[in-house]
């Protein structure tokens, strides 16, 4: 049995955000032997959510995947990276290259079930999809909480994997993840990883240039046990759980040139359905 751990939360009810996670998770639960959990926090960060993953019952002998709620590898991919991930005892990144879909190869994908390589390529991803020993995740600690939302957590944790391996990067298999479109978070632009300064401190720390991402000169241990020891005292400030999954209708209703997103068949929806002020426009695939 492969654990396979998704965070998240789409409390902002995004459509796009909804599909996508709907898409992965009924990919990966179809697998015989794959048992799937989400994982979530409040206030929700991708972070604190994985962190989340330490409320489950681990042993030390296993081995863990983690899955963002976005993002498909195929089967063999995982199990491959499962089982390098057991041999090495490191961090697997479970593919290469990222393919972005947009929105039309997304839908294309939930109708038929097939990937389509995007031109859009993308290397050097650190995170998405990828395993990793539950004792080399243990001895990291987890995720920094200080990340808010998303964004440079997964390369500081990608980073931690790699420096308690005695190494720079992490290992990649050979292949191809596909991220299933939604739009950009309003705060995207803000949480670059130039101007973040908690990923500088770290990089910094770990002496990984911060335009290159290479090594220019020895880790500083000691930096690098402060700021875990800040990450490790900032876990408590939110409430972590693994919640079933919930099968949700997603519709949408236009009033004007508005579009209202409603993503459980609630009083609302109903109440919607009988209005003649909103437009019904079906279920959004």
């Amino acid at each position: 049995m492969i654990n396979i751990y998704i965070p998240y939360n789409n409390d902002k009810q995004c459509v796009y955000r909804e599909q996508a996670f709907s898409a992965v998770y009924k990919y990966y639960s179809s697998i015989k032997d794959f048992d799937v959990k989400v994982l979530s926090s409040t206030p929700f960060s991708r972070a604190a959510a994985r962190n989340a993953v330490f409320e489950d019952r681990l042993e030390d002998n296993e081995t863990v995947f983690f899955s963002d709620a976005d993002i498909i590898v195929s089967e063999a991919q995982v199990r491959e990276a499962v089982s390098k991930a057991s041999q090495s005892q490191e961090m697997i990144l479970a593919y290469t290259n990222l393919s972005k879909m947009n929105a039309q190869e997304t839908r294309y994908y939930i109708l038929t079930g097939d990937a389509v390589k995007n031109k859009r390529l993308i290397k050097f991803q650190c995170s998405g999809s990828f395993a990793i020993p539950v004792t080399l995740l243990r001895k990291i600690g987890g995720w920094d909480e200080r990340f808010i939302e998303w964004g440079c957590e997964d390369r500081v944790f990608f980073y931690l994997a790699a420096f308690l391996r005695d190494k720079v990067y992490c290992q990649r298999l050979p292949g191809i993840a596909y991220h299933l479109f939604h739009p950009r978070s309003e705060n995207a632009r803000k949480r670059t990883l130039i101007e973040n300064s908690i990923y500088r401190e770290y990089l910094q720390a770990f002496g990984i240039s911060v335009d290159t991402l290479k090594s220019y000169k020895k880790p500083n241990l000691a930096k690098i046990w402060e700021l875990r020891g800040r990450a490790q005292s900032s876990q408590q400030d939110s409430i972590k759980e693994i919640i079933p999954f919930q099968s949700r209708t997603v519709v949408q209703f236009k009033k004007k040139r508005k579009v209202v997103l409603v993503l459980k068949d609630t009083k609302l929806y109903k109440k919607l359905l009988q209005s003649k002020e909103y437009e019904y426009e079906g279920v959004a695939a």
